[in-house]
């Protein structure tokens, strides 16, 4: 089980606003569409059940919360450029495109250690998916859904992955692998995705942001995750298992799924100013644009105090 996210997951890359004027006070200004590339936008927070991990400016990481298998012994990381988390494990990308790591080794997850020229990285339930150099796709893992079966994917510019796997190509369409558990929901059915951004898969239905800053989504949405399509503005999405966030223009996030069905995360809707979010397995992290962090969910949310996060480009954008 997985973030993401958040969305996590990561959404990898998105149409940013121009933020000069996004956020609270400021004249809203409208989204311009950046080139997707590969890895361009790393994923700075990343978490699992009962931990969290931060990427810091200096390459370094903090994590905390349960650290029954290892998860969180990341203290002596650097050259981190993106991380990624599982249930009980977490990831690194390095600089030098090779990826470290730690926490239990199920399904021998962690042989990711042997990949290469890796720009781009995401963990799923019990499996990891790495975007080469290249815009071709490697899957480690457990692969009971279908959800590794990306080898002939290519001119791949973003990945997300949780129980089924997202693939954002160079042409704005989408590929998917996986979906092959328990009831099928649709949420592989993204073939006549066009003008896509930024993907972001939960447990069973998929997320798409397109270029106008609209959103897309399928596959199942009894708690109401799929109910974006009035959704506008929108410079980022996240997802979890049964949520989607979305991230506009002006700062501000819109939450459809079960944390909006069951009123459980009513305080993400009163964020301000907030330039990037994250969806974990029990929480969800926006990081302001001063580069603060605000936390909602069930887990630990004493993650505010961080300092020295990562800003992205849009974040430092002034």
């Amino acid at each position: 089980m997985k973030k993401k996210y958040g969305a996590f997951a990561f959404a990898l890359l998105f149409t940013m606003c121009t933020l000069a004027g996004c956020g609270s006070g400021g004249d809203y200004k409208e989204p311009v569409t950046a080139q997707v590339e590969i890895g361009a936008n790393p994923q700075i927070v990343a978490g699992g059940l009962w931990h969290a991990v931060a990427l810091k400016e200096d390459g370094s990481v903090l994590a905390m919360g349960d650290n029954e298998y290892g998860q969180c012994e990341v203290s002596d990381w650097s050259d981190i450029v993106s991380v990624a988390a599982g249930s009980f494990n977490t990831f690194g990308l390095k600089s030098d495109g090779t990826v470290v790591a730690v926490g239990r080794k199920d399904f021998d997850i962690t042989e990711v250690e042997k990949w290469t020229d890796i720009a781009a990285l995401d963990v799923g339930c019990d499996y990891a998916v790495g975007l080469k150099t290249d815009g071709t796709v490697v899957a480690f893992g457990y692969d009971e859904w279908g959800n590794c079966e990306v080898d002939d994917w290519k001119d791949i510019v973003a990945i997300s992955a949780y129980a089924h796997t997202l693939g954002l190509k160079s042409d704005g369409t989408v590929v998917a692998a996986g979906g092959k558990v328990g009831e099928y929901f649709g949420q592989c059915e993204v073939g006549d995705w066009t003008d896509i951004v930024s993907v972001a898969a939960g447990a069973n239905h998929s997320v798409g942001l397109k270029s106008d800053g609209t959103v897309v989504a399928v596959g199942d949405n009894r708690y109401g995750s799929c109910d974006v399509e009035d959704w506008t503005e929108i410079v980022a999405i996240a997802t979890d298992g049964w949520d989607t966030l979305g991230l506009r223009a002006d700062g501000t996030v819109l939450l459809a799924g079960r944390g909006d069905y069951w009123d459980y995360l009513p305080e993400v809707k009163d964020w301000t100013d907030i330039a990037d979010i994250y969806m974990l397995q029990d929480r969800v992290v926006g990081i302001k644009r001063d580069g603060s962090m605000v936390v909602a969910g069930f887990g630990d949310t004493s993650m505010e105090s961080w300092t020295g996060i990562k800003r992205l480009k849009a974040q430092a954008a002034e």
